[in-house]
């Protein structure tokens, strides 16, 4: 399949006209990207109703998938719930089949759409953004499970799933973390990300007021939001130390013969920006080692002393 040239628009066009042929050349590549998604979780589908994907050394059908075709176990992942969740949607399969709806958006319809919404969020689907359809798709009602019948033996309800914060580093170096909670324990989290975002924000602009002209919280992102958040912890939860937070602290590593190599206790190396820009506001203790052992520590020191921090 290859996407049909379009020809660009003439030398002298106008901005408008411009900015309307890149928009029909995106919506054009996009359309054959989601059919081509839509077939991929065909193929899916085809393997999850065969079983042809049992083999010596595959675990799952994800691992398959993430073999077959080159993808990141959350991907494999995501393409399998689509699969199983499109299995009663058939009015979102057509849509998503048509290349009227991409990848994300199905993945979202499939996490939160049973048959009795199926003909209803298709049509409400291609009128929204990704974010906006999850949004509306939490106030759509879930339908009842008909009665089984009495002569059927009652299935055993299935269990809740485990609240869960998982964290660590990537190949890359960079952090990530993934939170389940239920959902008045996530109402909770967001609303104190929200708090702390705005505090942060207040910090930064402590003159914005309520002028409309200036920026506003939604500038700053959850990251950071987040990030203060944890700042408000270490200085708040820790009340016996001298200075908040002293118990908790991130420590890096830097050699003295090669300063230039830092890195982040039990965690990646740090690029020299990275370093110089923790080292800003930093305490410091020299370690003494000797056949890899540790024979004396130097007193702490901060690279900001007191007196200049009042």
């Amino acid at each position: 399949m290859a996407v049909t040239e379009v020809q660009a628009p003439a030398v002298g066009a106008s901005l408008y006209e411009r900015a309307v042929d890149l928009e029909d050349r995106v919506a054009s590549v996009m359309g054959v990207l989601n059919v081509a998604s839509a077939e991929l979780v065909t193929l899916v589908t085809e393997a999850l109703g065969t079983d042809v994907w049992h083999g010596l050394g595959i675990r799952s059908i994800e691992h398959w998938l993430s073999w077959q075709c080159g993808l990141s176990s959350a991907r494999a992942a995501s393409l399998v719930a689509i699969a199983r969740g499109l299995a009663t949607l058939p009015r979102c399969r057509e849509r998503f089949e048509s290349g009227a709806l991409t990848e994300d958006q199905v993945r979202v319809i499939a996490q939160h759409t049973d048959a009795a919404h199926d003909a209803e969020v298709a049509e409400l689907s291609v009128l929204c953004t990704v974010s906006q359809l999850r949004h509306a798709l939490r106030t759509i009602p879930v339908a009842e499970p008909e009665p089984a019948p009495e002569s059927a033996a009652p299935e055993a309800p299935a269990p809740d799933p485990q609240r869960e914060v998982s964290f660590g580093y990537g190949e890359d170096g960079w952090f990530w973390s993934r939170i389940l909670l239920r959902p008045e324990e996530g109402a909770l989290f967001e609303t104190a990300l929200a708090r702390s975002r705005e505090a942060e924000f207040a910090l930064r602009h402590p003159n914005a007021g309520d002028d409309p002209r200036r920026p506003g919280p939604g500038d700053l992102s959850w990251a950071d939001g987040l990030l203060a958040m944890a700042e408000a912890a270490l200085s708040n939860l820790d009340p016996g130390a001298g200075r908040p937070g002293e118990r908790f602290q991130v420590y890096v590593h830097v050699k003295a013969d090669a300063p230039f190599s830092s890195y982040l206790h039990l965690g990646p190396p740090l690029s020299e920006r990275v370093r110089d820009y923790v080292g800003c506001d930093a305490s410091i203790r020299v370690v003494f080692e000797q056949d890899g052992k540790v024979v004396a520590l130097s007193a702490r020191q901060d690279t900001v002393d007191t007196k200049t921090r009042k």
